[in-house]
């Protein structure tokens, strides 16, 4: 896309404004700012998309590739910018400013010691021709800048300000280089766009020819190959300087050679100065014509456009030639050899003749690369660098010490600055496509993944607590230090209001909290304090309208009235004689009603503490039992009516004042309504339902006006806007918005991962809260559905909720026995994090750390094949881990050929090593293939999916289920896998995807009504597991039959039924020959089975709840279980004795999983975790969290590289596994 077919309207009611005529006045430059460029454009321009895959990071570069395009039969450099698109074309950060409406602005001014945007110091501030440059130092991210700021001389001249914008872009595209002064991002500071560049500390090579330094062959001849590096990017990527010259090539302290300046100060008029640190360059921009006298080309003066077919004499790549030539004479002779190069008819001088003895192959290097005929000149830089690095090698007799440059892999850093530039120009699409493209090449970059997760949690996709694992568990590698994280941790926790855990994570690093949030930033929400007074659950808590007290309703049968401020409990209300399912004071905090399992209503003087009035005209319980925290009764805003659930298919209107039953709400679907809510005026009531609809009523007709459908299972709360005109309703692990005018669902909030009990919106609307079974609250942003707050406190499902009128306060009961109070003040404070940027790494280093990594893998392969594994492993290891364990395939390869010779190994550590995505529901199975490159997985989608683990990629789909697919098995030779849908098995081919046979897995068994799962709802006839033989002759199956059944896998045949079982059979596993089988039962105990004659052999007995998953060590002599009761029991075979119980999940063990030594274990649970686990001491290992709802399977790799994981939060995770080996 061209920049200058995206002004056309931005001037001058759309005309395409001139930009081949500014002559903007000579001012004062700078290192950052003095000169100019062109980037070519061709009528379509090429951009380069991300690729496919990265580049090899050591890559050795001897020649330039240049990408060309064709115009008029002539080739011209390629436009565009390499990494500029991720999906569909884009503008450039610098085309979307240049895009807004044009208005002069007023530029603020900085001095040293100054904070920019409260984040960047001011260290130095240069001032150039056409803006000034602060050397700023992130205090937050701890990176320098050189921030190029426009002056509004230029901000006035609306042609130049496009062109200096063009020519940013120019420099933003060229991306990361060792020799060229990285551009990060473009930045808009009070509506101005501000420029962020790499600082370089060592001047220029401008200082360097001013003292000599350079004129010694072996230092000059080596910086002019570095610059032929930086220049030989710029070109490949299509983009000629135009304006080189010494001032514009920097240095760093240690000698790297970085060009600088692709145009962002632009250039000056004729006949003007530009300073420098020096003082006396000429900068000249004369209509097309840009650069600086005494180094311009011969090919400039005559025509300054590009060449093409209407400009054969155009500029072209030899035009940059001829100006470093220029630099070169100042570096080896001292002087220029010319001062202008237009109307020369003169002779170049001998170099000879300027410095004695000069070497003959450099003094015709000098002499060709002035030429004045361009056809005589190198022709690009790479022949240049070939050059030189010929004359240093007859000089010294080896390569020039950066002859060869080796690049690491940049393109992650790149796409994260990029979409860093598009956010901050407030192009959020763009940039989250920049950070998603990050985030698929890497694993571990930390800015990336943090930057994605900010703006996924903010567009309500995940809510804080999910944000938090993620961070925690993708970036938990060696590759990624332990402050990085914490301080990415410490942001989000101060966006999420909660000032005291940012400071918490931060405890270990002194000093950078103050640094992060200045000292003065205090507040936060959280737990005020804790009532205890009931003696069993609390079922309802309400709000007074002044905000002073709350009211409770337990099942203890009582009522309590506290004072908000102490936490005091100063009155009970005594007289149900059942459970208090629902309360509800009046407007002006005289009066209360609540609803009981008695079958009544009472009514209540407040400050008495008398019952005023019982209503005893409900025939069936007022509350459900079983969902009593979600049904309730409601007062008008009057207190004169009150509404109710009767418990059987009707609501009821009450007159208060008289105890009359004014109305009954028959259900016309006849579905029980177990919550329900008053309109402000009293003429609405909304309701939910059994039947997973609201519903709303006129509740003087009782007609109902609208029924609101969306939610899959019971609604259990609703809440009315104060306005009427929105609806609250939670149910299932979701709360929905809707507007009651239409019936629409506006919005979804997830986040909880049980039942959501309880809801109620801020008195504005701008805010809501929710209540859960999963023990939390949660504070929701209605506008754009994200979870602002998780709060975690309750030890037992929260059953209900309520806010403060002034929204300052919420306030929550559990069937812990408790209310909690929890400050919600939001505009207290508000805290928003930034996104990160990816600072530009040290090339030199990362050569330095690449190189010992390429010996190390030498050294230990020599020693291996020399027999001494020990000293081999340990010279492997010892550099691994100074490259942070980062994936190397050579490296791997290795270290695999050790791992199958040690004699014993220990775990070290592991990493979240990839995240697979694409099933649409919950993964209930997963299996690693036996040579560890695949994974299968089956879904509550009804779709089975096999899986490359080295790329993530989904390879196959097996299509035609119709049901969840709730085990999968894979055949030892990876060609069949076996799977269980619904009381179907189906054997697949998994070349082809072809399903091969179909089997009735329960064998024609019909049940008895009788079912205990694991899983409410659970449909009632299933197969649970499968498992097929070694040699795939036959494949064993248990379900809800209670018995086990054999089968011959090329018949389909129903070889063998195994009886013994008085439960559901969840679980089945085969020895390694195939002799025997072992399963687990929903009766609490273990078979084991003789698989040729069908008999139990013995019976284990010690589980308390239902045995979920088991699996037989490879030597048969062990069994390892997991069970409901929240542990994992380990087996003697041979006497059913348990050797050992493992504790440690808080929630159902679902999934087990023993490795091919037997000497680990791995466990998948309910509490959303994996655990590893030492087999002979029970000790945990590690805890794997990163999954945000139900592990429901687990697989450990016969090879011990890798574990996997399948959830009910739709993903599978892939878990990198590190040992430490020894040998004999």
């Amino acid at each position: 896309m061209s920049l200058f077919n995206d002004l056309r309207n931005l001037f001058q009611k759309g005309k395409l404004p001139s930009v081949t005529k500014v002559e903007p006045k000579i001012e004062k430059a700078n290192l950052y700012g003095d000169g100019a460029v062109e980037k070519k454009v061709a009528p379509e321009p090429v951009v380069t998309n991300v690729p496919a895959k990265a580049e090899d990071p050591a890559r050795t570069i001897p020649k330039p590739r240049h990408e060309e395009a064709t115009v008029h039969g002539k080739t011209v450099p390629a436009g565009g910018t390499v990494l500029r698109q991720v999906e569909a074309p884009q503008p450039s950060p610098l085309e979307i400013v240049a895009q807004g409406e044009w208005a002069v602005k007023n530029a603020k001014t900085y001095k040293t010691g100054d904070l920019i945007e409260n984040r960047y110091k001011v260290e130095d501030v240069l001032s150039g021709a056409m803006g000034y440059v602060y050397i700023g130092r992130d205090i937050r991210q701890r990176i320098t800048f050189a921030i190029k700021q426009p002056k509004e001389s230029m901000l006035a001249d609306r042609e130049l300000f496009l062109r200096v914008l063009h020519e940013a872009d120019a420099w933003t595209g060229l991306g990361m280089h060792p020799n060229i002064a990285y551009c990060y991002f473009v930045k808009l500071i009070d509506e101005v766009p501000h420029i962020f560049i790499e600082y370089v500390d060592g001047g220029s090579l401008e200082d360097w020819i001013s003292d000599r330094r350079c004129a010694d062959y072996k230092v000059g001849i080596d910086m002019a190959i570095q610059f032929c590096h930086g220049l030989e990017r710029a070109h490949d990527r299509g983009i000629i300087h135009r304006d080189i010259k010494p001032r514009n090539i920097l240095i760093t302290k240690e000698g790297l050679v970085k060009v600088t300046d692709f145009g962002i100060a632009g250039g000056g008029k004729v006949g003007g100065k530009v300073g420098s640190i020096s003082g006396d360059q000429q900068g000249t921009r004369m209509g097309d014509m840009i650069g600086t006298f005494a180094y311009m080309s011969p090919e400039q003066f005559k025509d300054p456009r590009q060449k093409s077919a209407e400009a054969p004499e155009g500029v072209w790549y030899g035009s940059d030639v001829y100006s470093f030539g220029i630099c070169m004479w100042e570096m080896f002779c001292g002087r220029r050899p010319r001062e202008i190069a237009i109307g020369n008819t003169g002779d170049t001088p001998d170099p000879n003749a300027l410095r004695g003895a000069i070497p003959a192959e450099l003094r015709t290097l000098l002499l060709s690369s002035v030429d004045l005929d361009r056809e005589k000149r190198p022709q690009d830089f790479s022949e240049l660098r070939e050059k030189l690095n010929g004359i240093y090698r007859k000089l010294y007799g080896s390569n020039a010490p950066h002859y060869q440059l080796e690049l690491h892999d940049t393109t992650a850093d790149e796409l994260n600055n990029q979409g860093y530039s598009y956010y901050e120009l407030g192009k959020k699409e763009e940039a989250r496509k920049c950070f998603e493209a990050a985030v698929s090449l890497t694993n571990i970059h930390p800015e990336a993944h943090f930057n994605l997760l900010l703006l996924q949690w903010r567009a309500g996709e995940i809510d804080d607590m999910g944000v938090l694992r993620r961070i925690k568990n993708r970036l938990n590698n060696p590759a990624v230090s332990k402050e990085k994280i914490a301080e990415l941790l410490a942001f989000i926790h101060a966006e999420r209001y909660n000032l005291e855990f940012a400071k918490e994570v931060l405890k270990e690093y002194p000093g950078r909290y103050e640094e992060l949030f200045g000292p003065s930033m205090t507040g936060s929400m959280g737990l005020v304090r804790t009532c205890e007074g009931h003696s069993d659950g609390v079922n309802s808590v309400t709000f007074s309208a002044d905000g002073r007290y709350a009211l409770s309703g337990s099942n203890d049968m009582t009522l309590k009235l506290w004072e908000v401020s102490t936490g005091l409990c100063f009155r009970t209300f005594e007289g149900h004689s059942g459970c208090v399912n629902s309360v509800c004071q009046s407007a002006d905090g005289k009066y209360a009603i609540s609803g009981s399992e008695d079958n009544t209503l009472k009514l209540w003087d407040l400050s008495t503490g008398q019952c005023l009035r019982t209503i005893e005209e409900h025939n069936e319980s007022a509350i459900s039992s079983l969902f009593s925290s979600g049904i309730s009764v409601s007062l008008s805003a009057d207190s004169k009516y009150a509404i109710s659930f009767s418990g059987i298919e009707y609501l009821k209107l009450w007159e208060v004042s008289t105890g009359l039953c004014l109305h009954s709400f028959e259900d016309p679907v006849g579905a029980m309504l177990p919550s329900v809510s008053l309109s402000a005026d009293g003429r609405y009531a909304l309701s939910g339902s059994f039947d997973n609809t609201l519903k709303l009523w006129d509740v003087f007709t009782g007609q109902c006006l609208r029924t609101f459908e969306g939610h899959r299972s019971i609604v259990l709360s609703v809440s009315l806007s104060a306005d009427g005109r929105y609806a609250l309703s939670g149910g299932d692990n979701a709360v929905k918005l809707w507007e009651v005018s239409t019936g629409q669902c506006l919005h979804t909030f997830e986040g909880h991962n049980k039942n959501v009990t309880s809801v109620s919106l801020s008195a504005d609307g701008r805010y809501a809260i929710s209540g859960s079974i999963d023990n939390t609250l949660k504070l929701w942003e209605v506008s754009t559905g994200r979870c602002l707050r998780t709060f975690i406190g309750h030890d037992d499902g929260v059953t209900s909720v309520s806010l403060s009128a002034d929204g300052r306060y919420a306030i929550s009961g559990s069937s812990d026995r408790t209310l909690k109070l929890w400050a919600i003040n939001i505009k207290a404070y508000s805290y928003k994090s930034e996104l990160q940027v990816s600072d530009f790494k040290a090339f030199e280093e990362i050569k330095g750390k690449q190189d010992e990594l390429r010996y190390a893998i030498e050294e230990a392969g020599f020693l291996m094949n020399n027999g001494n594994n020990a000293k081999a492993f340990a010279t492997l290891y010892s550099a691994w881990e100074r490259e942070d364990f980062k994936d190397n395939k050579e490296l791997l390869t290795v270290y695999q050929k050790l791992y199958e010779l040690s004699s014993s190994k220990s775990f070290s550590f592991a990493y979240a090593a990839n995240s697979f995505e694409g099933h649409s529901w919950g993964v209930a199975s997963v299996s690693l293939s036996a040579d560890g490159k695949y994974a299968l997985s089956g879904s509550h989608d009804y779709t089975l999916k096999l899986w490359d683990l080295s790329t993530g990629q989904c390879l196959r789909t097996f299509e035609g289920y119709r049901e969840s697919v709730d085990s999968v098995s894979w055949s030892t030779d990876g060609r069949y896998v076996i799977s269980a849908v619904g009381c179907m098995l189906e054997l697949w081919e998994v070349a082809t995807g072809q399903c091969l046979r179909t089997f009735d897995g329960l064998n024609g068994w019909v049940p008895d009504g009788s079912y205990g799962g694991p899983e409410m709802g659970s449909p009632i006839i299933r197969v649970h597991s499968v498992c097929l033989s070694a040699g795939s002759s036959f494949a064993i199956s248990g379900g809800s039959d209670k018995m086990l059944n054999m089968w011959d896998v090329s018949t389909g045949q129903c070889l063998r039924t195994f009886e013994g079982h008085s439960g559901n059979v969840f679980s089945v596993s085969l020895s390694a020959d195939g002799k025997y089988a072992i399963s687990g039962s929903s009766d609490n105990t273990l078979k084991l089975w003789d698989v040729s004659t069908g008999q139990c052999l013995r019976t284990f007995e010690g589980h308390r709840e239902s045995v979920n998953s088991v699996i037989l060590s490879a030597d048969s002599r062990y069994a390892l279980s997991g069970s409901y009761d929240n542990t994992m029991k380990l087996w003697e075979v041979s006497k059913g004795q348990c050797l050992r119980t493992f504790e440690g999940h808080s929630k159902s063990v679902t999934s087990v999983s023993l490795s091919a030594d037997g000497k680990y274990a791995l466990s998948g649970s309910w509490d959303n975790t994996l655990k590893l686990w030492k087999v002979s001491t029970g000790q945990c290992l590690r805890t794997f969290e990163g999954h945000n709802a139900w592990v429901h399977s687990v697989s450990l790799g016969g090879d011990g590289k890798y574990a996997l994981s399948g959830s009910r939060d739709k993903t599978l995770k892939l878990w990198r596994l590190i040992w430490k080996l020894e040998f004999d």
